[in-house]
């Protein structure tokens, strides 16, 4: 094993990016910006520095089988399979207590597959200080913060305390306090201040660390887990596994720990949560503010984003508009509510349309 294990977090559904995001095809096995899906691109952005034998997988199974045939370079045992999806906290202390069975002090590295970062070599630079770090501090773990660009109000944010070490060009601070989503009053005094960040959940810590934050924190998700490697417990682990609370790491473990260290970090990162995101970040690459993904003619559009799987889609005259078209459904949604899909899932689920899902 190296010096760090960076695990590609790929249980999400995505469900902000439906209809093509779907139950069985999610956001990250998808391609949005590229020929390759965002779940390939974060392995290939790994695979600059670490071996594929060192890079793991979590996920439900299923996509397993759906996941890896897009990672095929990745070896089957490094797949990670809950039993039942249970959001990031029972997925992060599974992944610690399997990893602390082959390598008690690994140090370990949890990230998201579906994420969008723009600066490669900045973001492999500061995982490789963070693992420095960490092995200085075994009782510490670190979060990767990100110096914001704006007063955005759709994310987490980080509050910055003393400086506590340095690693290359990377200074590590204590965390003082995690943030919820702030209002835009609230980020701007955020943003001004400079002492606060963007919380991405990029995590890393040791093994065997982690497994005692839960084992102090949240002995129930401890007990579920110790009995992950036991074959003979494997009825009574997937039990108690899908019984547990659908809980983020965030509360269950960040904001009851003291011992936590985050380093600023510019990525050129973004976390393709919407239709909205997706316009923004397409419409900068390409300089142009229509953005169209498959056959499309357009006459007198503005600000509009176009995605056709199959058929020619034709418009006229209209403004902020996202168009999403898939053999099944026609999404059309005004861009500025494009955090209202959810919306649409659930009067589907009133409705017993889950079929669309």
């Amino acid at each position: 094993m190296s010096n760090l294990i960076p695990v590609i977090l790929a249980g999400g559904s995505g469900t902000r990016l439906w209809p093509l995001s779907r139950r069985d095809f999610p956001k990250q096995l998808t391609a949005l910006i590229s020929e390759k899906s965002l779940l390939q691109e974060t392995y290939e952005r790994l695979s600059k520095q670490y071996k594929a034998e060192d890079i793991y997988v979590c996920l439900g199974p299923t996509h397993l089988a759906k996941t890896q045939a897009q990672l095929p370079k990745i070896p089957k045992k490094n797949f990670i399979v809950e039993p039942a999806a249970r959001n990031t906290a029972p997925a992060i202390a599974l992944i610690a207590k399997t990893i602390h069975e082959r390598s008690p002090h690994a140090i370990v590295a949890t990230l998201a597959s579906d994420h969008l970062v723009e600066n490669t070599g900045e973001f492999l630079a500061a995982l490789k200080a963070s693992a420095q770090i960490i092995a200085r501090h075994p009782n510490y773990f670190m979060t990767i913060g990100l110096t914001p660009t704006e007063p955005n109000t759709g994310l987490g944010y980080i509050e910055m305390g003393e400086k506590y070490d340095q690693q290359d060009s990377f200074s590590a601070f204590k965390v003082d306090q995690f943030h919820e989503k702030p209002n835009q009053e609230t980020a701007t005094k955020y943003v001004k201040s400079m002492r606060f960040l963007w919380n991405a959940n990029y995590l890393v810590w040791r093994a065997d660390h982690m497994l005692s934050l839960y084992k102090q924190h949240q002995p129930e998700i401890f007990d579920a887990v110790t009995l992950a490697e036991d074959k003979k417990q494997e009825e009574t682990f997937v039990k108690k596994y899908s019984a547990l609370p659908a809980e983020p790491v965030d509360t269950a473990i960040n904001e009851k720990e003291q011992n936590i260290l985050v380093i600023p970090a510019q990525l050129g990162w973004n976390d393709i949560g919407s239709w909205s995101t997706l316009h923004d970040v397409l419409a900068k690459r390409s300089g142009h503010h229509i953005v169209k993904r498959g056959e499309h003619i357009g006459v007198d559009d503005k600000n509009i984003l176009v995605y056709s799987k199959r058929h020619l889609v034709a418009t006229v005259g209209l403004e902020d508009i996202i168009i999403v078209s898939t053999p099944d459904v026609t999404l059309v949604l005004n861009k500025n509510r494009s955090q209202d899909v959810k919306m649409v899932l659930d009067e589907l689920k009133k409705q017993g349309k889950e079929i669309y899902l």
